[in-house]
């Protein structure tokens, strides 16, 4: 047990930290909700975008103003249109490097591109089952889902989710 002692005026106190032992696969689902709550937080907060990346050769990133996909190959200093999203993937949340594809959460489900983002293949659409796709993190050989039902994992690159 930790104390810590601390002065208001002429009243002392102290108070008690009890520290726990946390396992590490805790710790990392603790982080990772932790991580996606802030994600939503900002990307609720922001109107030009909610998500950025790096490829490598150059930036992506969300415009949730356009709901579109924008790259940048200056560091940021431009931005030009690569996929305008009509209806068809739905309203872009997330983006997360996979590989060589890159998964978008939207509000349909799960995508893929192969093509840096020019277009988006369904990976999952089952969204009634698993929720609202928000945020995705890779953990080792599984890859995590952080949904509106939840904290699923998929060992075949998203086409399958079991619940955590």
């Amino acid at each position: 047990m930790w104390e810590r002692e601390y002065k208001e005026g002429n009243n002392i106190g102290s108070c008690s930290i009890v520290k726990q032992p946390m396992k590490y696969k805790q710790r990392i689902l603790f982080l990772f909700f932790f991580i996606s709550m802030m994600m939503n937080v900002n990307a609720q907060n922001q109107n030009s975008s909610s998500q950025l990346i790096n490829t490598g050769s150059e930036l992506l990133r969300i415009n949730t103003t356009k709901n579109s996909i924008e790259y940048s190959s200056n560091g940021g200093r431009s931005w030009v249109t690569r996929c305008s999203n009509s209806t068809s993937y739905g309203t872009f949340i997330s983006l997360m490097p996979y590989g060589r594809e890159i998964l978008a959460c939207t509000s349909k489900g799960l995508y893929a591109s192969q093509n840096q983002g020019r277009s988006f293949s369904p990976r999952c659409t089952n969204t009634s089952s698993y929720g609202d796709f928000l945020s995705l993190m890779q953990n080792g050989n599984e890859l995590l889902a952080n949904t509106s039902k939840g904290l699923y994992y998929s060992r075949n690159e998203g086409k399958g989710w079991i619940k955590r």
